[in-house]
């Protein structure tokens, strides 16, 4: 009874994304790198709350640094969100 609970609706947002982790884990590493990247690239785009709190404690951790530093840094950071996430789909499906 407990499986038939994670077909229900709510769970259809993490199938998805569990779905397209899975069809894209067969591609070249380095295509995988790129798709990271633009993932992470989006996250950053998207009006989320652990966005505005990593741009925070940017802010707070380096005062010194100017903001187009700190928003560097914090674009760096999204890429590697978006890599680990296809990483992650490669440590579990290959």
């Amino acid at each position: 009874m407990k499986r038939l609970a994670l077909l229900k609706p709510g769970y259809w947002p993490t199938w998805l994304a569990l779905g397209m982790l899975r069809l894209f884990e067969p591609l070249p590493y380095s295509v995988l790198l790129w798709i990271g990247r633009r993932f992470g690239d989006l996250l950053l785009l998207l009006p989320i709350s652990f966005v505005r709190i990593a741009q925070r404690n940017l802010a707070l951790c380096f005062p010194e640094k100017s903001a187009e530093e700190r928003k560097r840094i914090l674009r760096g950071h999204f890429h590697s969100v978006g890599i680990g996430m296809f990483e992650t789909a490669l440590s579990w499906w290959s």
